[in-house]
């Protein structure tokens, strides 16, 4: 895989920041379907006049259980990569992820996220869950960067996977700046489960919940140089678009974004008001 696009972020000049979005090919195959398993992205350029780089989050979440490694990114002073690592699970050939966690390393990004499926769940068994999410901990652990989870519908399917996820990783949606670049991670099971597009998936959080936050969050930080929003299903691409989506479209509005999902195991690219949503 091999791609490259430029897209100018919210600045008084264009030229001064730049989101840059470039494939990176460590993958596997399956029978017919290709798991592309890295994607880099990265934004140029950080004002060293501006202070130290660091990761902020909600000071609440860092108090306790969270859903990252930890808030130490690994980069230059100015600009800055970040990898995306897809879906693991439906099916997944052993020993590919794990190799990919090693190069990762070598590309040396600030950070990794993931577009949620990293096990394959579908059971209430919690023993067996707790098994699966240890061994992807086990995985991730050579990084020497941070790695943020997000919720897909193999990690989060009924209210016992959704309490351990609550148990392990605090809260299944959250937003993280970096740079002065916005990133939210929402949970897509809470729009509609696959299973039952009509149902969020049970469990401690709601998407009433979710949605008051997300509002909340876009109207702090609606100067943010660039914002990406990580969500597992790609809800735009739908013969129906899901109500919610198209409420955050409009609060997302003219701010410059870029839009990051998963569950295809492929990737494509759809442009929508004029911003890139990326599948993989």
């Amino acid at each position: 895989m091999s791609f490259s696009e430029r897209v100018h972020g919210n600045s008084a000049d264009p030229g001064r920041f730049v989101a840059r979005i470039r494939g990176v090919g460590i993958s596997g195959r399956i029978g017919s379907v290709l798991l592309t398993l890295t994607f880099a992205l990265g934004c140029e350029t950080w004002p060293t006049s501006s202070g130290a780089p660091s990761l902020r989050t909600d000071p609440l979440l860092e108090a306790g259980a969270a859903p990252w490694t930890s808030l130490e990114p690994r980069d230059l002073d100015t600009d800055f990569d970040f990898v995306v690592v897809s879906d693991r699970t439906g099916g997944h050939r052993e020993g590919v992820f794990r190799q990919a966690m090693k190069k990762v390393n070598l590309v040396q990004p600030a950070f990794v996220m993931s577009v949620g499926d990293l096990i394959e769940g579908y059971t209430d068994d919690r023993d067996e869950l707790v098994g699966q999410w240890d061994e992807i901990a086990e995985m991730v652990a050579p990084l020497e960067m941070p790695f943020f989870y997000a919720a897909g519908n193999h990690d989060m399917s009924n209210a016992v996977m959704s309490q351990l996820w609550k148990d392990r990783f605090g809260p299944s949606y959250y937003s993280f700046s970096y740079k002065d670049v916005l990133f939210v991670v929402l949970n897509s099971e809470l729009f509609g489960m696959v299973s039952d597009p009509r149902r969020p998936v049970p469990g401690p959080e709601s998407q009433e919940e979710q949605m008051r936050w997300l509002d909340g969050v876009l109207r702090e930080n609606a100067d943010r140089r660039y914002t990406f929003v990580i969500i597992h299903q790609p809800l735009w691409d739908n013969s129906r678009l899901q109500p919610d989506w198209k409420k955050i479209e409009e609060w997302l509005g003219t701010r410059p974004y870029t839009v990051l999902a998963g569950h295809f195991h492929a990737y494509t690219k759809h442009v929508r008001h004029d911003r890139r949503y990326i599948t993989l």
